[in-house]
């Protein structure tokens, strides 16, 4: 899928290296999106991607939370997937301190990345058959 000659949306609210890591700005053929219409929150967003203004990146999580019959969320296979992380303050009580499965590392997420470790470390295009693997489980 080209992306190159659709309109990206975009957000002043939010810093702009944010908004050029949304936008994979530059593209990796060193150009710049075309800018579409600016949006100040993400049902603003979602009416103009509606209403055909503009296309926008988003985490696959948002098919799920903010599903409308009148959009279509299509995966970017090339792609790598979106990591995310946890930040808190630090300090010395427990209120503190990691949750106790994600800082043992048996969550499901710990098990996912453990296993695509194991799987780069083995085969040589292993990002693609991940990415594969997690469309068929999708698709169940």
């Amino acid at each position: 899928m080209d992306l190159n000659d659709e309109p990206i949306m975009w957000t002043r609210r939010a810093p702009r290296l944010w908004v050029d890591w949304w936008a994979v700005n530059p593209r990796p053929d060193g150009s710049e999106p075309i800018w579409g219409p600016e949006n100040e929150n993400v049902e603003e967003m979602l009416e103009q991607v509606a209403e055909g203004a503009a296309i926008c990146i988003v985490p696959r999580s948002m098919a799920t939370h903010y599903a409308r019959p009148d959009l279509a969320w299509v995966p970017i296979e090339d792609v790598d997937p979106f990591c995310i992380a946890l930040c808190w303050r630090r300090g010395t009580t427990r209120r503190s301190s990691p949750p106790s499965r994600a800082s043992r590392g048996t969550s499901p997420l710990a098990d996912r990345r453990r296993r695509r470790r194991q799987l780069s470390a083995t085969a040589p295009d292993s990002g693609t058959r991940l990415r594969r693997e997690a469309r068929a489980r999708a698709r169940l």
